[in-house]
């Protein structure tokens, strides 16, 4: 069945999520392709370390996802206690959710390809030592990360560009794109499939504004998540830094 088809039976707010999530999903799979390249090419070029996605982590992938989920799982349950536990009024649920797990990992893989990536490699390549252009690195891409989620209020901006932060360590401490691929995949899933299940999936994607409560457990949430990922990544002895190639002159 078509995207024109599946659209056009369904009305209301369900169409326009249906129309953001397919939209997102082309569009960052247009990132991954055209800035993950870049990247990989950048680093191969100019000896950056440090922000390589590397294919042969595949096993350390599946352990920090399962971690991660485990993560998601219990921060969802804090939430529900504290806010009350989610609908199930919304129409086309299954459809949604399905539709959100085939295009979120395409989404939250293309900005990490491009701000994690791409965007952290060339604000670091500008600095001779590793350590003040990892900093400054992550403040950027950071700012950039929570600025591309449009109109929002502060603490909604806050809450992304905490998220970008602790992105931005996890790649630092890991050595590569994995974890924070696996933590904004899950991060998303976790925040849109209770929305798909009360009908609210369309104002989930669209959000402009957060509760100060609301960021301060978000952002909580997220130092456990970077502070499990750094004790697997010691736990498995995984080097924090690749091969650093010499720069052609």
């Amino acid at each position: 069945m078509s995207r024109r088809v599946i659209i056009g039976a369904i009305g209301g707010d369900d169409q326009r999520a249906i129309g953001h999530a397919f939209g997102g999903a082309v569009a960052k799979a247009g990132c991954i392709l055209l800035t993950g390249g870049e990247a990989l090419v950048t680093a191969q070029l100019y000896g950056l370390s440090g922000v390589n996605y590397d294919v042969r982590k595949q096993v350390w992938l599946a352990r920090v996802s399962g971690v991660l989920v485990v993560w998601a799982v219990v921060s969802s349950l804090v939430w529900f206690v504290l806010s009350g536990w989610p609908g199930t009024g919304g129409d086309h649920v299954l459809l949604l959710i399905v539709l959100c797990l085939l295009t979120t990992p395409l989404q939250a893989a293309g900005e990490e390809f491009l701000v994690r990536g791409w965007i952290t490699q060339s604000v670091g390549a500008w600095f001779a030592r590793p350590l003040p252009g990892a900093v400054v690195a992550g403040l950027v891409s950071a700012t950039v990360f929570a600025l591309l989620h449009g109109s929002q209020n502060l603490w909604l901006f806050g809450d992304r560009f905490v998220f970008g932060l602790v992105a931005s360590y996890l790649v630092w401490r890991t050595g590569g794109l994995e974890a924070a691929v696996a933590l904004h995949t899950i991060s998303n899933i976790s925040s849109i499939v209770p929305a798909a299940l009360e009908g609210s999936l369309d104002d989930a994607l669209t959000l402009t504004e957060a509760p100060v409560a609301t960021v301060v457990l978000d952002v909580v949430m997220l130092l456990v998540a970077a502070f499990l990922v750094a004790w697997l990544a010691r736990r498995d002895g995984l080097t924090r830094l690749g091969p650093v190639v010499p720069a052609s002159r």
